[in-house]
């Protein structure tokens, strides 16, 4: 029963995402390892890609590509899938680059501000702390808010800065 389940999820998900039906299951497969999904959940997730590429300039195969990306990065900096995809689609929408790339940038910014020259950076310069009061480290999701919002605060050369620094020089363009 559940692998009639998954391949008709995958020939759903291969029909919105303008995918092979391989690539659709090699995409879910990588989200559902990750995110320790059952196949009955999985028709919850495309509903959830769909819902954002209807809402937002996004393809789904860009949303599939993109998390099967970043996903496992992205799980241990403590984002819900939810969350994820929909820093991908704002990412896709605002940029025009491809889910893959997004999710390139994505999985590298993750990685850069766990350095602790980057998180010395991130205080000193925007006053954006990677730890909390007690010490222990923030959860990603609130680190990348909090960037998010001094961001839209500063010059073009203070975001050039940010956005060199997290991203790094390749991701960055």
């Amino acid at each position: 029963k559940q692998v009639n389940e998954a391949v008709k999820v995958s020939l759903m998900g291969a029909n919105v995402a303008e995918l092979t039906a391989a690539e659709t299951t090699e995409h879910l497969s990588a989200i559902t390892q990750v995110y320790k999904l059952r196949v009955s959940e999985l028709e919850g997730v495309l509903g959830l890609l769909n819902q954002t590429s209807n809402t937002a300039r996004v393809r789904n195969a860009d949303l599939l590509q993109g998390l099967s990306n970043v996903a496992v990065v992205g799980k241990r900096a403590g984002f819900s899938l939810a969350e994820l995809q929909g820093i991908l689609g704002a990412g896709v929408e605002t940029t025009g680059q491809s889910g893959r790339q997004i999710g390139n940038a994505l999985k590298a910014s993750l990685a850069r501000i766990e350095r602790p020259d980057i998180q010395e950076f991130l205080s000193r310069r925007f006053g954006i702390e990677a730890t909390t009061a007690e010490g222990g480290q923030k959860n990603r999701s609130q680190l990348l808010a909090e960037m998010f919002v001094a961001y839209q605060k500063l010059n073009d050369a203070e975001k050039t800065s940010l956005t060199l620094r997290v991203a790094g020089a390749h991701q960055a363009n």
